[in-house]
Parts: structure tokens; C-alpha cells; sequence
């Protein structure tokens, strides 16, 4: 897991590809998405209600309730997960 993140907030989402997604709460209360490998941890954290992602490679994801109406090209890969197409 990231440094920062509250563990004890934090929520397996999905895992595909080698690849682990959880959700968790920062130390200072905000939103965060991270995405976790073998290797690395890349995470973002948003006082807003989505949160967007960079991941590991070329894949961006987005954590969020429901997905806003700018965001026309998301796929929903699990609850509260959406992956850029």
C-alpha cells in the first residue's frame, strides 16, 4: 500500500492482470485510489467524489459512486471502479 493511506480504511475493489485496486480513506480523510503490482503502488487521493488514476502502465482508472456525465468513455469493472476505453 501506498505511504499516507489509513489502512485501516482500506477495500479490495477488484484485482486483474497482476494488478490489485483497492479504495481507502488518507490520513487527512480524502478519497484515495490505489493500484498495487508486485513491484510498485501508484495512488491518487480527491477531497471531490471521483477519483482518477494513472495506473501502473498505460491503464487510468477512476474510483467513484457513479459515474459522472462528462465521463463518456469509462467501462465499470467493479463497484465503485471505472476503467478508461
Amino acid at each position: 500500500m501506498s505511504e499516507g493511506l489509513d489502512a485501516s480504511t482500506t477495500r479490495l475493489l477488484w484485482t486483474d492482470a497482476g494488478l490489485s485496486y483497492y479504495s481507502a480513506l488518507s490520513r487527512e480523510g480524502d478519497q484515495c485510489l490505489d493500484i498495487v503490482d508486485e513491484l510498485e503502488a501508484v495512488s491518487g487521493c480527491s477531497g471531490d467524489v471521483s477519483v482518477i488514476v494513472q495506473g501502473v502502465g498505460s491503464i487510468t482508472m477512476m474510483l467513484a459512486d457513479n459515474l459522472p456525465d462528462s465521463s463518456a468513455d469509462w467501462t465499470k469493472v467493479a463497484d465503485h471502479l471505472w476503467a478508461a476505453t
